[in-house]
């Protein structure tokens, strides 16, 4: 998907603004370890969001050692442009699945997402397709 976005931004980028706007700021080795990369790497990544004004870093308040990673309101509309625009790839696709396959799409994204959850310690949050 992020393929024909059309969005000039890495996947990794995509997601990490994503996980954000799912979970509120965070720090960035715990996205490195969801991600299942390097600190130095995610570092790199929210490097290139700050650069381009779609992440901003503030300052813990649990940890005044370490920062929280939040979106701007660049990142919040770079992200909902993103959506968009999938869904308006995406849906047309859906749509012309038959019921009982789109009931089936519906039940391994719920599947994948607590798989994912589980094995990543997060809280079970279902939402909907797009």
């Amino acid at each position: 998907m992020t393929q024909v976005s059309g969005i000039p931004i890495s996947p990794l980028s995509m997601r990490v603004l994503g996980y954000i706007d799912r979970n509120g700021p965070q720090r960035i080795s715990l996205m490195a370890s969801v991600e299942s990369i390097s600190q130095p790497a995610m570092t790199s990544a929210v490097n290139r969001l700050a650069d381009d004004e779609l992440v901003i870093r503030r300052p813990d308040p649990l940890d005044a050692r370490a920062q929280l990673v939040d979106l701007t309101d660049r990142g919040h509309d770079m992200l909902a442009e993103y959506r968009g625009h999938m869904a308006e790839v995406l849906q047309p696709r859906l749509d012309a699945l038959a019921a009982d396959d789109y009931a089936t799409v519906e039940r391994a994204v719920a599947i994948f997402e607590t798989l994912t959850n589980d094995l990543t310690g997060l809280p079970n949050v279902r939402k909907k397709l797009i």
